[in-house]
């Protein structure tokens, strides 16, 4: 059995919350706006409330199957093969998105602070802090999620209310955008922007000191769609559809709108790291997620010699995209967009055998009494 220490709920909470909040610095924002128009913060709404109705089954699966993370409860439930089937799906899933992640942010970052820095070497950096946090374990890197957390809301805070003098109203009107019924539909497929919630906490359940993911998953669900929303709100009265939608970094555009004075500006500089430090949380916790998988599946007492495997994986992956804009074609059409269906209905097909075995084993034994 894999032992990485126990982490509290409010912790897992914090991790969860950073998974949500990592589309926020990139530019999915300004395509939604394109998809969404002035009904983009609605559509972020509904994805919180789709994500954590589908979180539901989830949740409910593994509070039934204490000590045990997905993994283990699907070899329980489906057998062997078909859970290795499950657990080869989980894998991809989470090299993908870490991959697409790391590729993002370098790329991003580059832009707007080092161009003449290759992405190679940027990714590489990346890739060298999250493996130094991977190595001092979840404990450590639930602590720091903790502490920065803090840090990070403030930074969103501070960067959306500041822009109130360029705030207009009518930019969100009308607040159903392209119609209530493409907006209901872009919230339920928009749900996937939540889907590492269930899968991650699903994963370390093992390792939470108390025996409950509910509370926490929907908490972080609540909070990021809550500040994806309210941040987007910001950006439509600050810049209006027709400007966001063409934007590289919207939530970067708005920083640099800041102004306290001659001696005090560009205060993007000291938001561009804090930023930098949320991709670099995001892949850590992806390559922790896929050697835990790889650990678990092979029921292997631990999973530092997989970190990095990972970690080099999850490096290759991010050069098979020619370019930024493929990049972020995969990760806007593919990924945040059927990714609830790995991340919530394999957890929800796995809770419906559970429940049907129960009620089987229940029959079985009245059976056998009588």
């Amino acid at each position: 059995m894999i032992d990485e220490g126990k982490i509290t709920n409010q912790e897992a909470l914090t991790m969860a919350v950073v998974i949500t909040l990592t589309e926020l610095f990139l530019t999915f924002m300004a395509e939604l706006v394109a998809v969404g128009q002035n009904g983009a913060w609605l559509i972020l709404l509904l994805a919180a409330v789709f994500a954590g109705a589908f979180y539901l089954p989830a949740a409910a699966l593994m509070e039934r199957h204490p000590g045990k993370s997905l993994i283990e409860v699907g070899e329980e439930l489906a057998g062997p093969y078909l859970n290795g089937l499950f657990s080869f799906v989980y894998l991809v899933f989470c090299l993908g998105s870490a991959a697409l992640v790391l590729r993002q942010y370098a790329e991003r970052v580059l832009t707007i602070s080092i161009p003449e820095l290759p992405v190679s070497v940027a990714m590489a950096g990346m890739i060298l802090g999250s493996l130094v946090g991977c190595h001092l374990g979840l404990e450590a890197m639930a602590r720091s999620s903790l502490f920065i957390i803090y840090f990070i809301g403030f930074t969103i805070l501070l960067v959306s209310l500041l822009t109130y003098p360029y705030w207009r109203f009518d930019y969100l009107f009308p607040l159903a955008g392209p119609g209530l019924g493409k907006v209901v539909k872009e919230g339920i497929f928009r749900s996937s922007l939540m889907c590492g919630v269930p899968l991650f906490l699903a994963f370390i359940f093992p390792s939470l000191k108390k025996p409950t993911i509910r509370l926490a998953g929907l908490g972080a669900i609540a909070i990021g769609g809550l500040t994806l929303s309210l941040t987007m709100l910001a950006m439509l009265m600050t810049f209006g559809v027709s400007v966001l939608q063409e934007m590289v970094l919207p939530s970067y555009e708005m920083s640099r709108l800041i102004y306290f004075g001659r001696f005090l500006q560009r205060l993007e500089s000291v938001f561009v790291p804090i930023w930098a430090l949320i991709g670099m949380m995001y892949v850590a916790l992806g390559i922790y997620a896929v050697s835990l998988i790889i650990g678990r599946f092979l029921r292997l007492p631990y999973l530092r010699p997989f970190l990095l495997p990972a970690a080099i994986l999850i490096y290759s992956l991010a050069f098979v995209p020619a370019n930024v804009s493929q990049t972020f074609w995969i990760d806007f059409h593919l990924l945040r967009y059927y990714g609830f269906l790995p991340a919530f209905s394999l957890p929800a097909l796995l809770f419906v055998l559970d429940r049907f075995k129960k009620k089987g084993t229940k029959g079985g034994g009245e059976g056998n009494a009588a």
